[in-house]
């Protein structure tokens, strides 16, 4: 196999886990891997609904004695239509949990796709023409030490794109978790002391779920930065480079480039939570 080979059958796998990573953002929780996951998560959540009902009444309980210190207080209107607005809106979380979270994925995934369909119509990985001529008059020398380049670099491909396939369907376990155990931190929205556990949930799961639009930006940054050839910098190396030079110069920043890409991809859940807050 040629040096432009290995450099092709590279950007091509890049793209193909491109493409695959922006399909698994694009699936919903209930169509992933044939549903078979989804109806055990739908169990779980069902079977911890009256564990949450239970410690929703407990932490009402437990704000009503800490809200109401006199029987003046008990008998006023809006003490009373605070905690029968706190004991609606806790029971339809912990009730319908489920639906409110599906809503957020919705939501988020809307979002997603059209930043998606931006990238699948204008952004792909490609090996830049002059690469290509550069590698075709490398020489024999250079042509050698070119090709062994080249397939360190498809071997660090490989290697970093199964670690960000890795890193998407970890969200995907993520969602499943959250929605599980939905009811529980649900029901800490009961107290008024306790409330803050239920708001910092529905953050957390928020982030995750625009976690996959900070992973499908960092896809179409460094696409356009890799098929540009904006990474270059040929000045360290001389004015004029040898056509060997020039083609290591690509497959070192290319390396480069997909472990600046497996960075932002493995550290989007905490770019999304410094971005919007969510999970702070």
């Amino acid at each position: 196999m040629s040096t432009i080979d290995f450099l092709w059958n590279t950007v091509e796998s890049i793209n193909r886990v491109m493409q695959e990573i922006f399909g698994l953002l694009m699936t919903s929780p209930q169509d992933f891997k044939g549903g078979a996951v989804w109806s055990t998560m739908v169990a779980i959540n069902n079977a911890l609904q009256p564990v949450g009902s239970a410690l929703f009444v407990i932490f009402f309980l437990l704000g009503a004695m800490r809200s109401i210190s006199s029987a003046a207080d008990a008998r006023r209107p809006e003490t009373i239509f605070k905690m029968f607005i706190r004991f609606i809106l806790t029971k339809t979380l912990i009730t319908h949990g489920l639906e409110i979270l599906l809503t957020i994925i919705a939501v988020a995934q809307q979002l997603i796709g059209t930043v998606i369909g931006y990238a699948t119509v204008n952004v792909t990985y490609a090996v830049p023409p002059e690469v290509i001529e550069a590698a075709e008059h490398s020489g024999f020398f250079g042509g050698i030490l070119v090709w062994i380049v080249a397939l360190l670099v498809s071997i660090v491909a490989i290697v970093l794109c199964v670690m960000m396939i890795m890193t998407v369907y970890g969200r995907f376990f993520k969602l499943y978790m959250f929605i599980a155990v939905s009811p529980i931190p649900c029901a800490f929205a009961g107290g008024v002391s306790t409330q803050g556990t239920t708001v910092q949930f529905f953050k957390e799961f928020g982030a995750v779920c625009l976690q996959g639009l900070v992973v499908v930006f960092a896809f179409i940054i460094f696409a356009t930065l890799s098929s540009s050839g904006a990474f270059f910098t040929f000045g360290i190396l001389g004015d004029n480079p040898s056509p060997a030079t020039y083609v290591l110069s690509y497959g070192v920043q290319l390396a480069f480039q997909l472990l600046l890409l497996n960075t932002m991809v493995k550290g989007s859940d905490y770019l999304v939570k410094r971005i919007t807050g969510l999970g702070a």
